[in-house]
């Protein structure tokens, strides 16, 4: 998406945050779109939602913020008012809304100390919202089904049947494997958990340190209701690797740190392997579609064969990540 500062500035009229004064484009990601504003009151974030996402999947994005806000000691980016009493503007057909800036760093590889601030800080968040009742909760498939997932990856196949490009026929030549791990998940008992709101996307990169301290966690987009494990998972294999292994030293010094804020059952802890299968299929299946929107070729390329390297490993691997971590 490209706006000219002429536009933008029409977006933030809708914000009483004083005289615009400057804005930088934010790059991460293959979907979000951040600009940097800054103005007479100081430094905020502006974010264009994605055209995929609707009205009522931000609205519980925005009221779960709000209601972790007092009860979770970490930054989030809560979501400023408009002039208008909502947290939502429409410009242009794109709803847009604008947090203030959360200064810090990401640190792309972290050390065991800050992992453990990960956990503390999951532990905390999960704390606060077990018992949140939140309006228009989105009813996400849970983590372990299985049938949602083989159908997205049956209709993406379907929509690149035509389509010869790298990513796109490395994703047909391994479907049938990426299916075969999928199946072999199991999910009994896992509907039995409680379920409540998560933030479904932390790793690296949503985590915002300063002077080596964790102080923040953003980008809300994957939020919805599921189990804590879920939420732990999703951190585990995605930023608790050795190249497309999962690290299972730093998992279970991570979970070790977790149970000292907030109980975790051997019973949770058996689901983890079966998530980061999830998790790993659904990230190839993420990087293959994201084909169809002219991303660069060769860094889905690399990323697809990451996921289905990984998908593999942990299918391969069941057993001993549970022997480990149970």
């Amino acid at each position: 998406m490209e706006l000219t500062e002429s536009e933008i500035a029409a977006v933030l009229r809708n914000y009483a945050i004083g005289e615009f004064q400057s804005l930088s484009k934010i790059s991460r990601g293959y979907i979000n779109y951040n600009w940097l504003i800054k103005t007479r009151t100081g430094s905020y974030v502006l974010r264009a939602a994605p055209t995929y996402r609707t009205k009522k999947e931000l609205s519980f994005e925005h009221l779960f913020l709000l209601a972790l806000e007092g009860k979770f000691p970490y930054g989030i980016p809560l979501p400023i008012e408009t002039v208008s009493n909502t947290t939502l503007c429409n410009f242009k057909g794109h709803l847009f809304w604008l947090y203030k800036y959360i200064p810090g760093e990401v640190i792309k590889q972290t050390t065991n100390q800050q992992v453990k601030q990960v956990a503390q800080m999951m532990a905390s968040m999960h704390t606060a919202s077990e018992n949140m009742k939140i309006k228009d909760s989105k009813k996400w498939p849970h983590a372990l089904n299985k049938r949602s997932l083989l159908l997205d990856l049956t209709v993406l196949q379907q929509r690149l049947r035509r389509k010869h490009t790298i990513t796109a026929n490395y994703f047909k030549e391994h479907l049938a494997e990426i299916k075969d791990c999928i199946l072999a998940v199991d999910p009994h008992g896992y509907s039995d958990l409680k379920r409540f709101p998560i933030h479904a996307d932390v790793y690296n990169p949503n985590l915002v340190f300063a002077n080596n301290k964790l102080v923040a966690v953003i980008d809300f987009d994957n939020c919805h209701v599921d189990t804590a494990i879920h939420d732990i998972g999703c951190y585990l294999h995605s930023s608790c690797r050795k190249g497309y292994k999962l690290d299972l030293e730093k998992a279970k010094m991570f979970l070790k740190e977790y149970r000292k804020l907030r109980p975790i059952s051997r019973q949770e802890v058996r689901y983890l392997a079966d998530i980061a299968i999830m998790g790993y299929a659904g990230s190839f299946y993420f990087y293959s579609q994201a084909s169809e929107t002219g991303s660069k070729e060769a860094k889905l390329l690399a990323m697809l064969k990451r996921s289905k390297l990984a998908t593999v490993w942990c299918a391969q691997n069941r057993t001993q990540i549970h022997a480990a971590l149970v």
